[in-house]
């Protein structure tokens, strides 16, 4: 995996009439040491905030793990083999250089890169083997299986020994009362 993804984008003109206004590689990727390279596809801060032709670069600034308050934001993720001696610390830096370091819950080797965000996310593998791991069990994942995580405390532990590339669109949601 190189982190290259080309990305097409459409827009209306002055006219009214249908273009494309983008097809280049995605201009925003963060490489995070240790962790996944997160390819920011688009994000939003609204439901329907980028239809416009004149929007900025909807994917550009900081990068946060979650998307913005009722937005939402489709990347591709790059997630490397585990590192088996991690530790919580390791974990929590990794979810730091993500913008979250509150969505770390790991307390231990064994699952620190658990996290959890407020979000509805649909994750599609789209090559390679992932383990999807929550409190009470785990299932490994291949090409062509989604996932519809809906804020549970989870980790992808990658024990296939080779990247695995994962398509994600991750939408702001509100916890359930408590």
């Amino acid at each position: 995996m190189n982190g290259i993804v080309r990305r097409i984008v459409t827009s209306q003109s002055a006219q009214g009439k249908a273009v494309i206004s983008s097809d280049a590689p995605v201009p925003t990727v963060f490489a995070i040491d240790g962790g996944p390279t997160l390819i920011e596809i688009w994000k939003t801060d609204a439901a329907s905030s980028q239809l416009r032709s004149d929007a900025e670069e909807p994917a550009a600034g900081p990068l946060s793990l979650s998307p913005p308050k009722l937005g939402n934001v489709f990347r591709i993720a790059e997630i490397p083999p585990d590192d088996p001696g991690r530790s919580a610390e390791e974990g929590r830096a990794i979810f730091e250089q993500m913008g979250n370091a509150h969505a770390a819950t790991g307390g231990d080797a064994h699952d620190a890169m658990m996290h959890r965000t407020p979000t509805l996310d649909y994750g599609i593998v789209l090559d390679g083997e992932i383990t999807l791991v929550v409190d009470t069990g785990e299932v490994t994942l291949k090409a062509g299986d989604v996932v519809v995580q809906r804020g549970a405390n989870h980790a992808w532990s990658n024990r296939s020994g080779k990247v695995c590339r994962m398509a994600f669109v991750m939408m702001d949601a509100v916890y359930p009362p408590q």
